[in-house]
């Protein structure tokens, strides 16, 4: 069998490294990525980051000694503390920490240049979603806490009770009590926190209050620091009892003080991911119309701090994804959307209704920009994610690693082809189709419908690695997925129910 005629399986699917988590240098020269790889024999996973240059030359490799080395965030350009990458790690090795192996995921500091790894944090409930200040001297970050306890030790004790105790039963008096993987159902709640990087202290903003950010996909994006570190605003759902449809609002905390107050509290809307512009006047967010429909097309929307005006930046009708970057400059936003079967960066200017496209799909999903430099990991129907570099306006898109380069030259895949067909009412509607090796059109071939969840999800240009099409693809059969009507990133009128 030649080089070029392996043809992809379920078992190629899991040597297929995955980068993911970009996060550029302050001066956009290097981007440092968390790269996963699988062993089937171990039947387990493993996470490390690599320090990739956006100009070209060789990976290399930054962290070794975690299996679950994640969420990279590079440090301000702060001469006070020089540069850093924190990033979320559980490890078994921690002899310079000199507190023995981790219980649960803590937060890590590593020089670029490479060196030991530093452990800041040891928090019994574990750490996610970390954020830098931009001065540099702290982090944020979130764990899932008792709301009712005082103290970290109180934490430690309870949690420590709750895993030793023989009894696991679930007792519920909420509507959800599991989200995907995992119970939501044990009183803990992700609130925010804060450590100082020179004394390792930790301090929880939200202690004694009823807030918490929100409980299902909690991620960095539900907050945000002010530029002068003084305040952070955050999402709230503030019904008691916790739901996916319901309306969440905005709201910011004095970080000294604690004193909190609600900026949408007076709006009819639902409001996500809260992203401060450069000069702290104002917080760009996401909203979207519940009363109209759960699943209404989110938008990007500005509040003015002074005054607390909030308006509309853009009415454009498709599904706007989290996180909100800023330009340097504060004159546009860049964020990704779906368009027409494919997740694109976007850039949105200040008094325009539509946004640019500066980073086409595929599939982009997750991207940073930094000091005139972008950088993001794209994947299509036939192409495994990679890590490309582009100038800000989306010019000069180049791969800047090759993880996975001699793999996938290994594979022979079929075409893949996009079509137009009548839908209901003859309106038109999106089809994929992914032919076998070595199609002939002469032939008959068995046909395979993959048919997408949702309603409101689509398929889109991307290499899935559930429901790969060129796995189904590849024993023989043609694979056809359609867009039917109600699919996300075609706009409100196209599928509209008349």
């Amino acid at each position: 069998m030649s080089k070029k005629n392996n043809r992809i399986t379920a078992e190629d699917l899991w040597k297929i490294q995955r980068p993911s988590s970009p996060t550029l240098s302050p001066d956009g020269s290097q981007a440092c990525v968390a790269v996963t790889k699988y062993d089937m024999e171990e039947n387990k996973g493993s996470t490390h980051l690599w320090l990739l240059s956006t100009f070209g030359g060789e990976a290399r490799e930054l962290t070794q000694c975690g299996e679950k080395d994640g969420q990279p965030q590079w440090s301000p350009d702060v001469a006070s503390i020089g540069s850093a990458i924190a990033f979320v790690a559980k490890r078994a090795c921690n002899e310079n920490a000199g507190k023995g192996a981790d219980e649960e995921p803590q937060i890590y500091l590593i020089a670029p240049d490479g060196g030991e790894a530093r452990r800041l944090t040891n928090i019994a409930t574990g750490v996610s979603a970390i954020k830098w200040f931009a001065d540099g001297s702290k982090l944020a970050f979130v764990s899932c806490v008792w709301p009712d306890l005082k103290s970290e030790k109180e934490q430690a004790k309870r949690l420590k009770e709750k895993k030793d105790d023989k009894v696991k039963a679930h007792v519920v008096d909420h509507t959800v009590f599991r989200y995907w993987d995992h119970w939501v159902s044990d009183g803990r709640v992700p609130q925010l926190h804060v450590v100082d990087l020179k004394t390792g202290k930790c301090r929880n903003l939200f202690a004694g209050s009823k807030c918490e950010l929100p409980v299902f996909d909690t991620s960095a994006a539900d907050y945000d620091i002010s530029p002068d570190g003084k305040h952070v605003a955050f999402c709230f759902n503030p019904n008691p009892d916790r739901r996916g449809d319901q309306e969440h609002h905005i709201i910011e905390m004095e970080i000294k003080s604690g004193k909190a107050k609600s900026l949408t509290g007076k709006s009819a809307l639902s409001h996500y991911n809260p992203a401060y512009s450069p000069d702290g006047q104002s917080i760009a967010l996401l909203v979207s119309d519940f009363r109209r429909s759960t699943d209404d097309d989110t938008k990007v929307a500005l509040i003015e701090r002074k005054g607390g005006k909030l308006s509309r930046w853009s009415d454009w009708d498709r599904f706007v994804n989290a996180p909100l970057r800023w330009a340097p400059d504060g004159g546009s936003i860049y964020f990704t959307a779906d368009e027409r079967g494919r997740v694109s960066v976007w850039q949105l200017a200040a008094g325009k209704k539509k946004p640019v496209n500066v980073a086409p799909g595929g599939t982009v999903g997750e991207f940073d920009i930094k000091a005139g430099t972008l950088a993001f990991v794209r994947n299509n129907m036939s192409s495994a994610p990679k890590v490309f570099a582009a100038s800000a306006d989306g010019s000069d898109v180049r791969p800047i690693e090759s993880f996975n380069d001699d793999l996938m030259a290994k594979f022979k895949f079929g075409e893949v082809r996009e079509f137009m067909i009548k839908g209901w009412n003859n309106e038109p509607v999106q089809m994929w189709a992914v032919y076998p090796p070595d199609f002939d059109a002469k032939k008959k071939w068995p046909l395979v419908h993959n048919i997408h969840g949702g309603p409101h999800a689509n398929w889109g240009d991307n290499f899935h690695f559930r429901w790969n099409n060129h796995v189904f693809a590849a024993v023989g059969q043609v694979v056809v997925c359609v867009n039917y009507h109600g699919s996300q990133g075609w706009g409100q009128p196209v599928h509209r129910v008349k």
